[in-house]
This record gives C-alpha cells, structure tokens and sequence, in this order.
C-alpha cells in the first residue's frame, strides 16, 4: 500500500537555502551508532531484513488512478517500443550469445542483419523475466508490512534479489537526501559493482545535486514516480566510433510528481517538467543507478515489442535467458527503517486504513513537503 511520504524524503530541502554549501560540500551523516550485520549500507543509511520478502505484482494503470499512485509510488515501466521508420515493417528478433563477452550477448535480427547491443547479463536476465509478466511496478517502499518505524521494501518477482533489483530501489530513493545517495550500496565496506561499472567518490556530484535542488523550486507535492509513460521507446540503429552498428533505443524514464486533491491525483506538472530538464543532472548525480533504470525502461520495451510481434523469437530467447542467474547475487533488503528521530513517523505516512479504498482516496493526513 502506498504511503504518503513526509519530510524524510525531502530533509535536505529545509538546508538548502539557508545553507547550500553545508548541504552539498559538507553533507550531514546520521550516527547510526552501529551497522547492523546483515545489512546493506548506502552512505550512513542501512538497509537490512528484518520484513519477509513478498512480491510486487501489481498491473499497470493509468497516472492519475489514486490506487495506483498511492500503492505503487516507486518505480513503474509499462511502454512498448517501436521500430523507427527505417526499419518499419521488419521482423525483430531477440538473439542471447552465450559465447560472447558479457555485456554484447543480447543481438537484435532485423532484415537478416545483426545488431550488438550493449546490456550486461545483470541487468539483462530479470528485465527479461520482467518484461515477460503483467505486471509493471518495479519496486516500491510500501509493503503491506510498512509500519510507523519502517518502510517495507517489496520489489517485482524478478529484481528481487537481484543488483538490479537494489539500483531500481536507490532510483526511488534518491530525492530523499542528496547529500548522501550519490553513493552506492556496499556490504561489509565493499561497494556493490556489476559487470561494466564502475565507482568514484569524486565530489562532482556536488554540482548536480545543487542543480537537482534547485529545479525542485517551491512546488507543493506528495510524491513521485519514476515512469514511463506517455513515451514512446524507438527502436534504431546508430554507429559506433569503430564504424560498427549497434541497436539504439530512444528515450528515458522521468518523475512525475502528484498530489491528492481529495480522491484526485492532481499532477504537479511544473515540478514534473523542470525535474525532467534536469534529468541529464540526475543522471550525473548517480551515473550507475540512472543508467540501471534507464536500461530498464528501454529495454523493457524492446522485449515487450518483440514479445507482441515475433512471439515465437521471444519464447527461444526468453528459454535460453531465464534459466541463467545474474551475479553478482544479491540480497535484496526489505526494511529501511526510520532513522531521523526529529522527524516523527506520523508526520511521514498517511495509516493504512486511510490510504485507499475503491480506488477512491479520503482526506489523508500527511506533512507538508515542499511548499513555498
């Protein structure tokens, strides 16, 4: 069920003004006190596994449905791609080449020719899976086991457990303190990297999230998703500095932001626009887990093309692919707990009982996040 958030997810924004250096140059920890075993850290926040991991399967619908928005939140994909008009009328085929580097095995057949295209078998393997099922929510905080102390992290049945499954989660959260979140998660003080990543601590991240907060303004919102829709993903080929040609696929997931307005989702739809010319920021701010969720909106969209058009083409790849297993393998966490005693759980989320019913929303209570 989805919550609506309160302050933790903008606690930065209050410095901003006042103190934009201490924000970004000087970013505040938390003291933990201790890191709990078993846990993934992301900078001075822990992730662990204290909630059962039970599956997100929750079926696409419409931005503006308040069950939707306020079960899902997080992240959601739901668009299918189509051929640019060079390749219009061209059965594509999905073609997995065990024998190659990891990173090159996935091609793409069209008019009998090849295509490389570039996505490591981490990411690979459950977008495929994902990409398979009805179901488009990603990830999201607000599993049924969310309570007044913690969020329950719930992730669709493909990225669970997976690395793909934990940057789609850090793409949700990133907002919530950009003073912390250009980091990646590490276990025992080890980075998390896949196939193709890479990590520095540089600070130009500094200038990007500086940029990110400025372009929220002073819109009054709730929430936000990361999503797809309204986009059209476009199938092409483009060239390579060696001369090669390589499958391009166009666009790149955006946050819209809503509030409620009684049982409507009104959307903010100046915040949304100005976050998505910020986007290349965005992306700078965390290269990694941008690029992760960017990948997965595209790609997703390619196989699901495929799966409409050349089903049979999808059902050998999908045979070959979904009996591999992404590493690194990863224990996905499920509880973040809250870790700003100042800020009381109440001020956060609306009750369960109060979130939706009927796909209508009563008067909710919530904090303010971000008003002028």
């Amino acid at each position: 069920m989805r919550k609506i958030i309160g302050n933790l997810k903008f606690k930065f924004l209050s410095l901003v003004v006042s103190s934009l250096t201490l924000v970004f140059f000087l970013p505040v920890l938390v003291d933990l006190g201790f890191t709990q075993p078993n846990s993934i850290n992301i900078g001075s926040y822990s992730f662990d596994y204290g909630f059962p991991s039970r599956p997100l399967q929750v079926e696409p619908a419409s931005l503006t449905s308040p069950r939707f928005v306020t079960q899902v939140g997080g992240v959601s994909f739901n668009a299918t791609a189509t051929p640019a008009e060079a390749l219009s009328g061209n059965q594509v085929s999905l073609i997995y080449n065990s024998s190659r580097e990891d990173g090159t095995r996935l091609q793409v057949k069209i008019r009998d020719q090849l295509y490389d295209s570039l996505l490591p078998d981490w990411q690979l393997i459950p977008i495929a899976k994902y990409a398979d099922s009805e179901y488009s929510a990603c990830v999201s905080l607000f599993g049924e086991d969310t309570n007044d102390s913690a969020y329950h992290i719930v992730y669709h049945p493909a990225f669970d457990n997976t690395l793909l499954g934990l940057r789609l989660m850090q793409a949700d959260i990133m907002f919530f303190d950009l003073g912390e979140f250009w980091q990646l998660p590490a276990l025992n003080g080890e980075t998390i990297l896949g196939e193709g990543e890479s990590y520095s601590d540089s600070s130009t991240w500094t200038t990007a999230a500086s940029e990110i907060s400025e372009a929220f303004g002073g819109d009054y919102f709730q929430s936000w998703v990361l999503t797809d829709e309204g986009l059209g993903v476009n199938i092409s080929v483009a060239e390579n500095n060696e001369g090669g040609e390589y499958i391009s696929l166009g666009n790149r997931p955006y946050y819209y932001f809503w509030k409620l307005d009684g049982s409507r989702v009104v959307p903010v739809s100046s915040l949304t626009e100005r976050i998505r010319t910020a986007l290349p920021f965005v992306q700078e701010y965390n290269t990694a887990v941008y690029g992760a969720a960017m990948n997965t909106m595209r790609f997703s969209a390619l196989f699901r093309y495929v799966k409409q058009t050349n089903p049979d083409s999808w059902r050998s790849f999908l045979g070959q692919v979904s009996t591999l297993a992404p590493q690194p393998y990863v224990d996905t966490p499920t509880r973040w707990s809250f870790l700003d005693a100042s800020i009381h759980p109440d001020e956060m989320i609306a009750s369960k009982s109060e979130i939706w019913k009927d796909d209508a929303v009563p008067s909710m209570k919530f904090q303010a996040l971000h008003s002028k």
